[in-house]
């Protein structure tokens, strides 16, 4: 029986046979010649507050929403029952520095003159709604659980 080795297979075990020094050697190396070609070239940061192109993958996205509007194809839906006490005011803190943290869950597509665009909306305060189901039967807290999601 043949084993056939690819061609990055060997470069990794060369590289990993070499020693600290050369290894450091190869890397400084590798970086100028991607700055003498443009490759590792800095990309500029956008200017905030101001909208964005879309990345090819978000253009086929806002097309496909241009096409079928309340389409929920793209939307992945979760549902998790919690057991025990809920710290709410830690949940909402949770939540709320997740959204901060993250341009993508603030992000919307406006149609500018034509174009598709990013918009980055500020963080806000918002809070959690909650919905008591626990003094309901089992079965109509799942009815009810399914009304609220949908």
């Amino acid at each position: 029986m043949t084993t056939r080795i690819s061609q990055e297979e060997l470069l990794n075990e060369h590289i990993a046979g070499l020693s600290p020094a050369k290894r450091a050697l190869l890397e400084f190396k590798l970086r100028q010649s991607a700055l003498k070609s443009g490759d590792g070239a800095p990309i500029p940061p956008r200017p905030r507050h101001s909208p964005a192109p879309l990345s090819f993958a978000q253009e086929r996205l806002w097309f496909l929403a241009e096409l079928e509007p309340d389409s929920p194809a793209y939307n992945v839906s979760l549902v998790r029952r919690l057991t025990g006490a809920l710290d709410v005011a830690a949940l909402q803190r949770a939540l709320s520095e997740i959204v901060r943290r993250h341009e993508s869950l603030r992000t919307r597509f406006e149609d500018l003159g034509g174009v598709p665009q990013q918009v980055i909306d500020e963080a806000q305060d918002w809070s959690l709604k909650l919905v008591d189901l626990s003094g309901k039967e089992v079965s109509e807290q799942m009815r009810e659980a399914q009304r609220l999601a949908h």
